[in-house]
């Protein structure tokens, strides 16, 4: 037989097809891959060609074969050829081919050796690659060439793809990084892999690569409500998959036939993260937008993430957005039992992110310290001038002396725990003493839920038990908790400048059967001098946001400048920007760096006005 040398000549286009079915809100689409192989007159020569997979097989030019090819994968989606079917096409990627320095990092493999025992030799040399054709669309390689140093002559050869595929196995990489949409570049180096039998047909070797790694396209988009508008203003940073499956940065056993995998791993991580930015805590490159619809979601294209086959349980996945124009992050979470991922499959999940809008609730609730009427009115009406410091007004348009909207100078020390006189906006506001019951009694918690408001995404929430579960449970009632404290007595005397220094604990640690007994407040921050600061993490230079309301207690031997208010600053992890943890106390006269505008909580201060217990469990 001739000796051949490996000149691989490529026409290389390639797509999964997916058919399409809706499940509940999120709908995963199952590839089905057409496995029609006939028809295709071979090209006359003396070269090594092969199919980037089968469908690529069945959709090549008669002339051509496609051919696999020493160089990282780039997928893209959208329509196949029939231009009906959707799905991902297949490229080659010219700017890897000249990027391997060591065996294991070649992505096509002969074996020259056999069976029993393999020989695994990468192919062919780097930095050969000759671009012949591209897609005039996508400008991805389709036509190409790479010239080998081996000489061949068997009559057939086994043919690995894949990042150490020579090593029998595939390794499942996160972080995997995807800045555009619809289209994924270095699948290979993310855990494509695929085999093929390259058989000599007299001129050349054929063959025909077989992908056996899953795929999932992500397409978040903002579901119909209040705050769609306002989501489809923000950009995806990030996707996280989470299932109870070891199944990112950990290698999977495979063969010849595919993934081999007898048991999950036990060792790499639970999850895989997807960024789709160059860095979520500074974004630069900020490509993918939120659509309003299913539909014109999957025509941006989606972000595609490549995984081990196989069922995956409790599977939890997070969608990172950023409001670019006030710099805030939010995450929202689906979840599923479980999810099947075939060899060789795109999945597609369509998700609609909703959240609850705030604005009417609370925008025109903002007053100061027993004023009667609000900080802003008709007649002075409340901008919305948002940045990344917060919603920027003008210091010479706030309340003045002698308004119903200013601040009331009332002397604490003549009056009882309630301070706050009658027909006030605080008149009915807790005790600074039911304040402390709830910080101290209340097992306060935090937790990361989205919410929209004025025009803006934003998060976090806190939750206290019900004042009537506290009672009910420390043998009281809730008029003795509002006139003294469990562990200071009657706080409305006291001269401290904060009590508690209280970090609540995650909210996803309360039992379901138990949330029933708790309620929440928002972290909406607060005016000071005509802009509301505290709702961003530009405002201060820790980067905290803020909850804060008033008490309905002045502080003692004050007559005109300061009262009561129960603080929280909440805390961003910023590798997640997910928050992490709440620093929750009461404040008067303390004013340090992590206190709402590092200052006290002067009364001038526009703090929107307490809601009650309104905000529970079942109807937040």
């Amino acid at each position: 037989m001739k000796n051949k040398q490996l000149i691989i000549q490529l026409f290389a286009l390639g797509a999964l097809i997916l058919n399409f079915c809706a499940c509940a809100e999120d709908s995963v689409d199952k590839g089905n891959e057409n496995n029609n192989n006939g028809g295709v007159k071979p090209v006359q020569g003396s070269e090594f060609r092969g199919y980037i997979d089968s469908i690529a097989w069945h959709e090549g030019e008669k002339e051509s074969l496609v051919a696999s090819a020493h160089t990282r994968m780039t997928g893209f989606y959208g329509k196949l050829k029939d231009n009906v079917r959707k799905g991902i096409r297949f490229y080659f990627d010219q700017t890897e081919d000249n990027q391997y320095t060591s065996a294991g990092n070649y992505p096509l493999f002969v074996n020259l050796g056999t069976d029993a025992s393999p020989v695994w030799q990468y192919y062919p040399n780097s930095g050969t690659m000759t671009v012949l054709e591209t897609d005039p669309v996508t400008n991805g390689v389709t036509k190409a060439s790479w010239v080998g140093s081996q000489k061949l002559n068997k009559e057939k050869y086994k043919i690995r793809y894949g990042r150490n595929a020579n090593s029998n196995q595939s390794y499942i990489q996160s972080p995997q990084v995807q800045l555009e949409p619809g289209k994924a570049s270095n699948l290979r180096q993310y855990g494509d892999y695929a085999t093929a039998d390259a058989e000599d047909n007299g001129e050349y070797y054929a063959f025909v690569l077989k992908h056996h790694s899953a795929y999932i396209t992500f397409f978040p988009y903002a579901g119909a409500g209040d705050s769609q508008t306002a989501l489809m203003n923000c950009k995806l940073l990030k996707v996280r998959i989470t299932s109870d499956q070891n199944m990112g940065s950990v290698s999977f056993p495979v063969n010849d036939a595919g993934y081999n995998i007898t048991s999950w791993p036990t060792w790499g991580q639970k999850y895989i993260d997807l960024n789709c930015t160059d860095n979520i805590n500074q974004p630069s490159t900020v490509n993918y937008s939120i659509k309003g619809n299913k539909a014109d979601a999957e025509n941006a294209g989606g972000a595609i993430m490549v995984l081990a086959p196989g069922t995956y349980t409790n599977v939890k996945i997070e969608y990172v957005l950023w409001d670019p124009a006030v710099d805030t992050y939010a995450v929202f979470t689906k979840t599923t039992p479980s999810m099947t991922l075939a060899s060789g499959k795109n999945f597609q999940v369509f998700s609609s992110l909703i959240c609850k809008d705030y604005t009417s609730q609370y925008f025109n609730t903002y007053h100061m310290w027993g004023a009667t009427d609000y900080y802003w009115n008709a007649s002075r009406p409340a901008p919305h001038n948002w940045n990344k410091t917060g919603n920027v007004g003008s210091s010479s348009n706030v309340p003045q002396i002698g308004s119903p909207s200013y601040y009331n100078a009332v002397n604490a020390n003549a009056q009882g725990t309630v301070d706050a006189p009658a027909g006030s906006l605080d008149y009915n506001a807790p005790t600074v003493n039911l304040y402390a019951w709830y910080i101290e009694k209340g097992d306060p918690r935090y937790d990361n839920y989205p919410f929209t408001y004025d025009g803006h995404l934003f998060n976090g929430r806190l939750w206290f038990k019900r004042a009537s579960v506290i009672a009910s449970e420390n043998g009281t009632t809730v008029a003795q908790m509002s006139a003294a404290s469990s562990m200071y007595n009657d706080i409305s005397i006291s001269s401290s400048s904060w009590l508690y220094n209280v970090f609540p604990p995650s909210w996803s640690e309360v039992q379901e059967s138990e949330r029933h007994k708790y309620f929440f407040i928002l972290p909406l921050g607060g005016y000071i001098n005509g802009s509301l600061t505290g709702m961003t993490r530009g405002s201060n230079s820790y980067q905290f946001i803020f909850t804060a309301y008033w008490s309905s207690t002045a502080y003692y031997n004050s007559t005109n400048d300061v009262s009561w208010a129960i603080m929280a600053n909440l805390r961003y992890n910023y590798s997640t920007m997910s928050l992490n943890s709440a620093n929750l106390w009461l404040n008067s006269t303390y004013g340090s760096s992590d206190a709402l505008g590092s200052t006290r909580s002067y009364r001038y201060t526009g703090l929107p006005k307490w809601p009650g217990e309104v905000h529970t469990y079942a109807n937040p």
